[in-house]
């Protein structure tokens, strides 16, 4: 079964997360964390996937998605 990736990052300029690459097609939320780009992921993938898995042979009621998080930021070293 195929595995659906999707990175997100967070641009430190506007304050959210946000998909940068996603095997979902139409995949395009944003969210000011985490938590809340989780619960946008829960709501807007299963609608962007339920065609194409409809129409798929097997017809699962679920699919394996790998959730990445990336984030960039500098930390002090007590210099």
């Amino acid at each position: 079964m195929k595995v659906y990736k999707v990175l997100a990052k967070f641009d430190p300029d506007a304050n959210v997360w946000f998909i940068y690459k996603s095997d979902v097609p139409g995949l395009h939320v944003e969210a000011k964390s985490l938590d809340e780009l989780r619960k946008e992921l829960d709501s807007a993938i299963p609608y962007l996937l339920e065609d194409a898995v409809k129409n798929s042979r097997n017809s699962p009621c679920s699919v394996p998605v790998e959730l990445l998080f990336q984030e960039q930021k500098t930390i002090a070293i007590g210099c």
